[in-house]
This record gives C-alpha cells, sequence and structure tokens, in this order.
C-alpha cells in the first residue's frame, strides 16, 4: 500500500509550491487537476481546481519584454472597420427583429454550407414559429429556409447537428400540430439543396421527441433519443430510433422503455467500434422496478448485439450515475442508489458481457459521477476521495488504477496520510503518456491543513513518478488549473500564486508528462494581483499554449494580455498580445483555427471610447504575430455571447455575435463569413 503525504513535507528555500526540480532540491515534480474547458478540439484538455499557492520567482513576465498592442482607435469604430487584410462578409437576416438574437445556433457543414437557427423568429406572421436558413458560404446568399408551421414551434431551438456526409438535423422538441402542442420534430436536411429528406414526429401532446438529444455516430447514421416519446404504445416510457443519415429512413426496430419513465435518465454513446449502448438506470427487470439496464447495439443495423444486462435487485439503477467508454471499446459503468452501495463494472463493448467481478464501493455514495478517468492505454483510474478502508484514517481518500481488461485492481492503492485529506478530491487528469496526474485540494504537510498537493502517476504500474508537488499554505490548490498537451506534457497555473511578496502574481509551470520533472523555470506575474493565466489557459494542436490573463499590468493599467507559451520548453513565444484599457481581455475566447492561427474573441474589449464593444484579434500560434487588423464592435456588448466555427477545410470561418445591435435594431444578431 503506498501512503501519500505521511513523510515530513518537503520545503526548499523560498519555494512554496515546492517544486523540487525548479528550486534546486532532489527529484522532480508533477501536478494536475480536473474540469474540461478546452475551446480547440485538440487532443489535450484543461483541468481546473483553484489555488492560492506562492512560489519562488524564476522567469517573471517582465515590465521590459515586448508586446503587440490592439490599436483600438481605428477611426470610425464599425464592425467591419480595418479588414484589408481580410474579405468579410455579412449573413444577411431576411427578418431582423429585436431581442431575437440571430446566430444563436450556427453550424458549418462539411461541404462548407451555413445552417443559421432562428427559433424565436415570428416566421410567415406566426409567433416564435423559428426559421432555419441555409447559405451558401460563397455567395451568403440564402439557399433555402425552413420555417415552423405554428405558433411557438421554436424551430431549431434544441440544435442544429451536422452529419459527416454534409446532411444536417433540425431538433425542436417544442414543435406543434394543430391539435397537439410540444410534440417534438427531427428533421433530416439535405446539405447541399435544403430540401427535407424526412421528419419523425411525436404523436401527441408533450412527447417532445428528441428531447433527450440526438447522436451522431461516424457512418452518418444517428440516433432520436427520447424520455418520453414512445411508438409501441407505452406511453411516457421513452425510446430511441436509429436513422439513416442518407435516406431518412428508420433503420432496424424502435428500442423502446418497457414502462412508464424507464428512459426518463438514459444515455446513448457510441463505442467508436461500430456499436453503441444505450444505458437507462429506471428500466424495469421481472419484478424488480428500477434495475436498470444495459443494451448494445450495431450503428448500422440497429440490431441488438448480445443479451440485456439488468440490475439484480430493485431500485439497484444499473449505470445511475456514469457510463465511460475505454480506448479499446469496453465501457466503464458506475452505479448507485439509495438502497444499494457504489458499484463498478466492465462491461465488453463486444458482446455487452460483464468482465470480472463488480468493484463495491460503498465510499462512493455520497460523491459526484466523476469518479472514473479513462486511461488511452485502455485502463481506468477510480477515485474515492472519502475512502478509508485501507488506512483506517477519516476521510483519507484512495485512488485505484484499474485493468481495462479484467476489472482488477493493479498494484495498490494509493491514499491520504491524514484525516480528511480527501486524496484526489481536486481531480484527475490522463496524459497522452498513458500516465496520470492527481490533485488533492485538502492534503495536509507539515502541520498545515489543507495545503494541497500534485502526484505524477505511472497510468501502468500505479506507482508514483517522482516527488509531489506541495502547497506551502492552507488552501494553496484551492484554485489551480491543469493543461494537459498532446506531446504528453502538461501545464500547472495558480493564478493566485504570491510570488516573492508579491500577492497573486500568478505562476504557470511545464511539467514533462513521463518524468515529472520541471521544464525550464516557472513564469510568473510581475504585479500585485497579476493573476497569470486567470482567464483561460488553453492547449493548442502544436503543443503551444494560449494564456489569457486579465488583469497583468502593461504601461500601469491592468489591461490585460494573452500570451502564447512553448509546450516543449516552457517559454514564452514572441510579444504578448495586450490590451489598451482596463481589464480588456476580461471575457474572452480562445479558438483554435487551421493554418497555425488562433482566433481571440475578447468581448469586453474597449474600441474607441465604446466600452465592451469587443474585437476578434488573430495570431499566429508558432510566433505570436497577429495577422492582419482586428475585427472590432461599435455598440456596447456586440459581440457579448459570440462564438467561431471554421469550414472543414480552413478557407473561411464564421463569427457569430447574437447580442449584437443589426440594421439599426437591438440584439438583432450578426453573422459574418471571413475569409482569410
Amino acid at each position: 500500500m503506498m501512503s501519500f503525504l505521511s513523510s515530513q513535507r518537503i520545503s526548499v528555500g523560498v519555494c512554496s509550491l515546492v517544486l523540487l526540480s525548479a528550486c534546486g532540491g532532489g527529484g522532480s515534480n508533477t501536478p494536475n487537476s480536473t474540469s474540461t474547458t478546452s475551446d480547440t478540439g485538440t487532443a489535450s484538455s484543461t483541468v481546473s481546481t483553484g489555488a492560492s499557492s506562492s512560489r519562488s520567482a524564476a522567469n517573471s513576465s517582465s515590465a521590459a519584454n515586448s508586446s503587440v498592442s490592439v490599436d483600438n482607435n481605428m477611426g470610425t469604430a464599425s464592425s467591419v472597420s480595418n479588414t484589408a487584410n481580410f474579405s468579410i462578409n455579412e449573413l444577411v437576416d431576411p427578418n431582423p427583429s429585436a431581442l431575437v438574437e440571430y446566430g444563436h445556433e450556427v453550424a458549418v457543414l462539411a461541404n462548407g454550407n451555413i445552417v443559421v437557427a432562428k427559433p424565436d423568429d415570428d416566421a410567415n406572421g406566426l409567433k416564435r414559429a423559428g426559421s432555419v436558413h441555409l447559405y451558401d458560404a460563397s455567395t451568403q446568399n440564402i439557399i433555402a429556409t425552413i420555417n415552423g408551421d405554428d405558433d411557438y414551434d421554436f424551430l431549431g431551438s434544441n440544435g442544429i447537428y451536422a452529419l459527416p456526409n454534409g446532411n444536417f438535423i433540425i431538433a425542436s422538441v417544442s414543435d406543434n400540430t394543430p391539435s397537439d402542442s410540444s410534440v417534438g420534430s427531427v428533421k433530416l436536411i439535405n446539405g447541399v439543396t435544403g430540401i427535407q429528406i424526412s421528419v419523425f414526429e411525436g404523436v401527441k401532446t408533450s412527447d417532445q421527441m428528441g428531447d433527450a438529444g440526438i447522436v451522431v455516430f461516424e457512418n452518418n447514421n444517428f440516433a432520436i433519443v427520447s424520455r418520453s416519446f414512445n411508438p409501441a404504445g407505452v406511453s411516457g416510457a421513452g425510446s430511441v430510433i436509429l436513422v439513416n443519415g442518407d435516406s431518412g429512413l428508420q433503420v432496424g426496430s424502435t428500442i423502446s422503455g418497457e414502462s412508464v419513465e424507464a428512459f426518463s435518465q438514459i444515455d446513448v454513446l457510441s463505442l467508436g467500434n461500430g456499436k453503441f449502448v444505450v444505458v437507462s438506470p429506471m428500466s424495469d427487470a421481472v419484478g424488480l422496478e428500477d434495475a436498470g439496464a444495459i443494451r448494445l447495439f450495431d450503428e448500422t443495423t440497429g440490431d441488438q448485439v448480445g443479451s440485456t444486462l439488468m440490475g439484480n435487485a430493485a431500485n439497484y439503477q444499473l449505470g445511475s450515475e456514469s457510463t465511460r467508454v475505454l480506448s479499446h471499446g469496453h465501457f466503464v459503468v458506475h452505479s448507485r442508489s439509495a438502497d444499494h452501495p457504489s458499484s463498478i463494472r466492465l462491461i465488453n463493448g463486444e458482446n455487452n458481457t460483464q468482465i470480472g467481478d463488480a468493484l463495491i464501493e460503498p465510499s462512493l455514495s455520497v460523491l459526484s459521477r466523476n469518479v472514473i478517468t479513462p486511461l488511452n492505454n485502455g485502463h481506468y483510474v477510480l477515485l474515492t476521495p472519502l475512502d478509508n478502508t485501507n488506512t483506517n484514517i477519516e476521510d483519507s481518500g484512495s485512488i485505484k488504477l484499474i485493468n481495462g481488461t479484467t476489472n482488477q485492481v493493479i498494484g495498490d492503492a494509493m491514499t491520504g496520510g491524514q484525516p480528511k485529506d480527501f486524496f484526489g478530491n481536486g481531480g484527475i487528469a490522463a496524459l497522452a503518456t498513458n500516465n496520470y496526474v492527481v490533485v488533492s485540494s485538502g492534503a495536509d504537510a507539515g502541520g498545515i491543513e489543507n495545503v494541497g498537493a500534485l502526484q505524477l502517476v505511472n497510468g501502468a504500474t500505479g506507482e508514483r513518478i517522482g516527488m509531489p508537488v506541495l502547497g506551502d499554505d492552507k488552501d494553496d490548490f484551492e484554485r489551480v488549473t491543469l493543461t494537459t498537451l498532446a506531446n504528453g506534457n502538461f501545464v500547472l497555473t495558480a493564478s493566485r500564486d504570491d510570488v516573492e511578496g508579491i500577492e497573486n502574481a500568478g505562476s504557470i509551470t511545464l511539467f514533462d508528462g513521463t518524468t515529472g520533472a520541471v521544464i525550464g523555470q516557472p513564469t510568473t506575474g510581475k504585479n500585485t494581483n497579476a493573476q497569470l493565466g486567470n482567464r483561460g489557459v488553453i492547449a493548442l494542436s502544436n503543443n503551444n499554449v494560449a494564456v489569457v490573463s486579465s488583469l497583468e499590468v502593461f504601461g500601469n493599467e491592468a489591461v490585460g494580455s494573452v500570451r502564447l507559451l512553448d509546450g516543449a520548453t516552457g517559454l514564452w513565444v514572441g510579444a504578448p498580445t495586450v490590451g489598451k484599457t482596463v481589464e480588456d481581455f476580461a471575457s474572452t475566447s480562445i479558438t483554435e483555427l487551421s493554418g497555425n492561427r488562433l482566433m481571440i474573441a475578447a468581448s469586453s474589449y474597449d474600441v474607441a471610447g465604446t466600452v465592451d464593444a469587443g474585437a476578434f484579434i488573430t495570431l499566429q500560434t508558432n510566433t505570436s504575430h497577429t495577422i492582419g487588423d482586428p475585427i472590432v464592435g461599435s455598440e456596447r456588448d456586440e459581440f457579448r455571447q459570440s462564438t467561431v466555427n471554421e469550414a472543414a477545410d480552413g478557407r473561411f470561418y464564421v463569427l457569430t455575435s447574437p447580442n449584437a445591435k443589426n440594421h439599426g435594431i437591438d440584439s438583432a444578431g450578426k453573422i459574418l463569413v471571413v475569409t482569410p
């Protein structure tokens, strides 16, 4: 058994997060935590817990660094000013109206056409009937319009789903018929012509077809998941219908709930092996109410694969907490109910049979659903922060590495060493190296409560790698963020880190995901309350990292910055992009584009005296150079809730600003097609 932090606390010199290798001590370290917020869609993730730690300054971002400021004094501030480097065209709303927010739902199809849903549109004089427009991106002309045909249909209110073949789906759970309300509908539309291929509708009031979502498969088929609608005649039982994404025809038989509310809680997941699983914890077995059920189906034929797995007792609620798919196609099911302790079952993704014995974890009964973390090597990590079965220490917590082909524990459990360490309560992050990082914000050390700790662990053996990274003061790990990179490295961001007497300066440290060693030196903020990385740290596909800091000071003002960090060396890439007025980057999102570019959407950016007019700024991800001029707003909050969607071939991207004033109408919304 491994007891974590049971020995004396490690501290070196003035280092406060105790990064041994960075501070000249022996050994190496690691960090990480859990909460996914990556905007890039790359093979990376971001995990956050929190941190007001303190660490020695190593590489502070100095005022002497050169920077690139975005000029917001751009003559007449208009949404299409300073755009000589881009071709910018608007997708014109044919029926602009106040507070309708055109662009709230936008999809770029595989063929390059653009779909815009406007659920609140008073289409054809019908109140909130809703409309969906298909645009040609090259000409910005409308190819086709699909309108709701009754008041309050809210067409497209539940999403636009793009299929790999270029067709798209319109989901509208509030769609009405002349005689019944909210029957719901799912329409398949040709992505070239805009012609409806097929429609699936509920049959009576409140069927709300598709209210549990649409699941799109790689073969262009898709599943319509409904909690209530059931065409087999069992009212309120729910259903799953598989549909061919080319023909629009149903594939196979309807998967039906067997009793009322059988599908009131339901998960439908693709396993990546051509099969999908339907988990329904409230399904009844013979004589066993709410036993729960797991069914496996073929994504091409809709045929059931193997037998149905059922819970073995009333109110067992099989699969009630979570289902996690492993890299080889097996899946892990976590179940819990008031009458039964938590259990973890491994299910074969080829035949729906249970593998090995279930792991019974009574201490999970009061915890959240996020206790299973799949690793790239097919194993998974089981987190039990309230566990004391191995140590008899109250709420010391434990983490077990589980074999993803046998469901057996690998090695010894890692445990906390003090009461209420809640080991692992800050989360677990899987790395590309197959190792993983554990964050324990409640760990005690050196007689100080809740200093927190991070530990790198071998994903094949469950053994610790290197020395832990420890906090120096209480609640040091209350707010930390870990960002994992595709190259296996990871970045620890402690935006509240106190550095050599500078309160809340913030720090960023790059770690080797194989050894746990610090790469380079920690980078720290230069001013009080700089909170380096406080608005996001996002991994990019080239293994660099975008760091957004809203309070970093330049020119004696906390104008904020966006920086790029090299994910191989830990050094800054080029000069920072800085704001011009206080907290210009307070509300900012980052979207990675193709061709080594990223888009900064800063809705809080001030432009030519207009507060929070917003700006879209394009950077090169390998140099930090700005590309072209910013696209800026002219009205306050014009770019609030804005999004960026790029075409699959990278030839254009779509900027949507549903809150923008347009055509002289407040919150009419605006959509721009930008061609670099």
